[in-house]
């Protein structure tokens, strides 16, 4: 191997080290429930990962969000992306409310009543996204427990995020 191909080769570890060193290390405005990175966001109400990919959640669970600058100005989107299980909704009498708030802005609750992957999606006022970072306050109506666990289970979320309108 010449010299040249060897220097070359310990370039490699160095470029791959600063790659992580420049990844923001500051919240973020998607949580994804498998991204290690922003685990730290999840504030509460939130149970292990699961699947590598998605968390169940309790009855109450929040979860911080960096907030976009233009949603400052124009208001933003708050998404949470999600799925419920048929066994959920069994023990829950065929239906499920989610409701969220950011602040004192207490948005659209949605009501869920099939099985299966959901979005929910509600705008937020530019008048509840005055910081760097807000907490997101979702709860469900009714938790139920899953076949030989004792956890109160709410939903299976996926990804939380918020996005300028």
């Amino acid at each position: 191997m010449s010299r040249r191909q060897l220097i070359r080769l310990s370039l490699i570890p160095a470029l791959c080290l600063l790659a992580v060193a420049c990844r923001n290390k500051g919240p973020q405005s998607t949580v994804r429930m498998a991204d290690l990175h922003t685990e730290r966001q999840l504030l509460s109400g939130f149970y292990d990962l699961e699947g590598g990919a998605w968390r169940w959640t309790g009855k109450v669970f929040e979860v911080q969000l960096a907030v976009p600058p233009d949603a400052r100005k124009n208001g933003g989107i708050l998404t949470l992306q999600g799925t419920m299980t048929q066994e959920g909704l069994d023990k829950r009498g065929d239906q499920v409310a989610l409701r969220s708030a950011i602040g004192a802005a207490d948005l659209p609750p949605m009501t869920i009543s099939k099985a299966g992957e959901f979005v929910y999606r509600e705008p937020v006022p530019a008048s509840a996204l005055d910081s760097p970072t807000i907490t997101a306050d979702f709860q469900v109506d009714k938790t139920f427990r899953a076949s030989g666990d004792a956890r109160n289970l709410g939903v299976i979320a996926t990804v939380i995020s918020l996005h300028a309108r």
